[in-house]
């Protein structure tokens, strides 16, 4: 199986054209993974095949969702790849409204899948060899970050360590330092959930907290607020030193289409929807986000969800 380190396998990718281009004519048009990685940072999620229910309601919405922050993050190009010919990937793209955002690419005899060693056996159900589901963020051809999902099970370090390899470079840029606290007590929690809200959540405040941060530093925190057998509350929260925000244009964030004022908007850019998603991904997980800030003085923001927890989290980590 491909890992960590490892350079992608020099295979094709199949891509549906609308628009006739140089080079690239309307129809299926062949991707070389090679030249098409080279020099560019790629954010690659596999899925098992296209129109599947789960796929099509969670997983490629959320990567649509997310595009500004991977942007922000210094993402050059999202790609879809799934055991599908190019024109049922073609199809799916229009059925998800992906336009630009995401690239949808068909492994149409799973050679991809194949030479990742990331196959998926589904001949019993009728469907064949596709691929696994995973996530990856591949840099300049090599496999920077690899999340391989389970059946909803994940562990909260492989999703920090997604996001933070994601944001790294535009924090260097910036020269901003990045602290984690707390969350070696509870990164290998395995947890059932939804991965892709809170890797969503994640980005929508971190690449926030870099946007808004001239100088300094960002904290990424987090801990259990509650514990059961069968379930567990976790806090996070993510504090910058950044501009601050005044109480009155707090009141107005979580608000669709709402920054602390125009000026802002202007200065900054964006529309303040990412942050009314944040706050509805959290309820939809059993929790709310929230705020607390001093204008001038950097920003906290907030959120805490409850997830299923797969066994008792005092296991050690095999």
């Amino acid at each position: 199986m491909i890992k960590v380190g490892d350079t992608l396998p020099a295979t094709t990718l199949m891509e549906y054209s609308e628009v006739e281009g140089e080079g690239c004519s309307i129809g299926p048009n062949a991707v070389d993974v090679a030249k098409a990685t080279a020099g560019k940072t790629i954010a690659l999620f596999a899925l098992p095949g296209a129109f599947t229910p789960t796929c099509s309601a969670k997983h490629v919405p959320g990567y649509v969702a997310s595009f500004d922050a991977f942007k922000a993050a210094g993402v050059d190009e999202i790609w879809c790849v799934s055991v599908n010919d190019a024109f049922v990937m073609g199809a799916w793209a229009r059925d998800q409204q992906t336009g630009t955002k995401v690239r949808m690419l068909g492994d149409g005899d799973a050679t991809f899948a194949k030479a990742t060693g990331l196959t998926l056996d589904l001949t019993g159900k009728g469907l064949g060899l596709r691929s696994n589901r995973y996530s990856m963020l591949v840099k300049d051809g090599k496999v920077a970050t690899l999340n391989v999902e389970g059946p909803g099970k994940f562990e909260l370090s492989e999703l920090i360590e997604y996001v933070c390899n994601l944001v790294t470079p535009k924090m260097a840029e910036k020269k901003l330092s990045l602290n984690l606290d707390g969350l070696a007590n509870i990164g290998f929690w395995p947890l059932l959930g939804d991965r892709d809200r809170l890797q969503q959540i994640f980005l929508t405040l971190i690449t926030n907290a870099i946007k808004f941060t001239a100088e300094g530093s960002i904290t990424i925190r987090g801990h259990a607020i509650q514990e059961g057998t069968s379930h567990v509350s976790i806090r996070f929260e993510v504090q910058d030193t950044g501009i601050g925000i005044s109480k009155e244009a707090r009141t107005r964030l979580f608000f669709a289409f709402e920054q602390a004022d125009n000026s802002i908007t202007r200065k900054y850019g964006g529309t303040g929807l990412g942050l009314a998603i944040t706050r509805r991904l959290a309820e939809l997980m059993g929790g709310e986000a929230g705020v607390s800030s001093t204008l001038g003085h950097g920003s906290t923001f907030w959120f805490h969800v409850c997830l299923p927890i797969v066994h008792h989290h005092n296991q050690s980590k095999s």
